[in-house]
């Protein structure tokens, strides 16, 4: 690991610090059958500088570990919906197609539902009664309320009275009475008439006079009687009804008068909670009867129209359009054991250069896959993206931050080097003499490209020795280039 870091370190120095060599060129004049040798040298005024060794210090500051790999952006949620009774129910309504945004709450498709909002407005109904009737068991009686009622046993006692007058009951009896004189006195005449009409006394004429003046009366007399008994029923009739009115309007004012005993409160309110919760159960089997979108999100199948019966999964949907998505990436076996779960990422995208987006890691498989002899696991990480900037699909470079060492000792990558199978640095063995070094080995602690951290062997503020590369062969010192065919 050290000699790889060491090795990138000291082409990123050479870049930065070797002079482009000038070399001049050989150049072959080949003319007919024959070649010609050419030989040059550099002038002594191009040679190439030496490169002097570079000195570094041991500084103390913040060491990152990270794992790097990269990951495709994805849906954090995706559901099925289907309706939870259906029953001989058909779908009555479908809102929504693939494609459609949503709204969490939004009503997606409904099921035929006239006979239960009937019965849920029944149920509202009747709760609202017994709410009326428990608020007023509650509140106890007003004073107007009192006067209020006592006005209403006055008026029904009152009407008591008027039943009770008997004055066309006594007019109908006295015309009973005076028919049935003209009644029994008809009968008389009728009755002498008969026994001198039997004695040859009268004749047939005055005879049926006197039958027809009996039928007349006996008529008269029956009408009178039905007359004055169907006003005795009616004020029979009407004095009940005012009596109970009576007793009524007084059982209520004593009602209100004397304040509701608690056991008619709690029955009351015990009436008030059934109620609730029957136009709950209502509203609950309602909701059966229709999808809502649980959250924000975009439509992704539906399966059955208006008419037919919903086939499940009814309805597919996800939170694509949101920006609260998810970073799928795969991390090899040898990786595994360094992930877990909330750990911090940076995330970025060449889709926006030099923006970075922070994450954290919210799921790693426990299970693995093969893809082409590669063992890897499936790493799921959320991400903050507040503008809705990355859609699903997106290829994402991923940093996890697997630990973090505070103010600790380290040095430049460049700085590290690999004598006998150890990791050291160089110390200057005399100051005098830039030159002269010495390797000391280091413990490692937590490494990136740019700097490793030192867990003993140095100090802070030490000098390290950084040594210059091997200059390249000197060409003065190459002789003569010749050549022919």
């Amino acid at each position: 690991m050290a000699e790889t870091v060491l090795n990138d370190a000291l082409l990123k120095l050479r870049r930065k610090r070797r002079k482009k060599w000038i070399w001049t060129m050989v150049v072959l004049l080949v003319i007919g059958g024959g070649g010609t040798a050419v030989y040059l040298k550099l002038p002594k005024e191009q040679a190439v500088p030496l490169v002097q060794d570079e000195t570094l210090k041991v500084e103390r500051g913040d060491v990152s570990e990270k794992l790097d790999t990269s990951g495709t952006v994805q849906a954090s949620k995706e559901v099925k919906l289907n309706f939870t009774s259906t029953g001989e129910n058909k779908l009555a309504a479908v809102n929504v197609k693939a494609g459609d945004k949503v709204k969490r709450g939004q009503v997606l498709a409904l099921l035929d539902s006239s006979e239960i909002k009937m019965q849920i407005q029944s149920a509202s109904d009747n709760l609202e009664i017994s709410k009326s009737k428990l608020a007023e068991l509650e509140k106890g009686p007003k004073a107007e309320d009192i006067e209020i009622q006592k006005t209403n046993v006055l008026r029904a006692k009152m009407a008591v009275d008027t039943a009770q007058e008997s004055f066309e009951l006594e007019e109908a009896e006295s015309q009973k009475k005076a028919s049935k004189k003209q009644l029994e006195q008809a009968r008389k005449a009728y009755e002498d008439q008969k026994f001198l009409h039997d004695a040859g006394a009268v004749s047939n004429s005055e005879m049926e006079q006197a039958e027809q003046a009996l039928d007349k009366a006996q008529t008269d007399y029956d009408g009178l009687d039905l007359q004055f008994r169907k006003i005795m029923s009616q004020k029979r009739r009407a004095i009940a009804e005012a009596e109970i009115g009576y007793r009524s309007a007084m059982a209520e004012l004593r009602k209100i008068e004397v304040p509701a005993d608690a056991s008619n409160i709690q029955s009351a309110r015990i009436e008030v909670r059934r109620l609730a919760t029957e136009l709950e159960q209502k509203k609950n089997d309602l909701n059966k009867l229709q999808v809502t979108a649980p959250w924000d999100g975009v439509i992704l199948k539906v399966n059955g129209d208006v008419g037919t019966s919903p086939t499940a999964p009814f309805i597919v949907m996800n939170n694509s359009d949101s920006n609260n998505l998810k970073i799928g990436a795969k991390i090899s076996q040898n990786d595994i054991v360094k992930v877990k779960k909330g750990l911090s990422a940076v995330l970025s995208t060449n889709a926006y250069p030099g923006e970075s987006f922070p994450g954290k890691v919210q799921f790693v498989s426990p299970e693995a896959s093969t893809d082409e002899g590669m063992t890897t696991y499936l790493m799921e990480l959320s991400v903050h993206d507040p503008k809705g900037k990355l859609k699903t699909g997106m290829v994402m470079n991923v940093s996890v931050i697997l630990g973090v060492h505070k103010n600790v000792l380290f040095v430049p990558a460049i700085a590290l080097r690999s004598e006998g199978g150890q990791d050291g640095v160089y110390f200057a063995a005399n100051p005098a003499n830039p030159g002269a070094r010495t390797f000391k080995p280091v413990e490692l602690g937590f490494y990136t490209p740019d700097r490793v951290e030192l867990k003993s062997g140095v100090k802070e503020g030490d000098t390290l020795i950084v040594p210059a590369p091997e200059p390249p062969p000197d060409p003065s010192a190459m002789g003569g280039m010749q050549g022919g065919f």
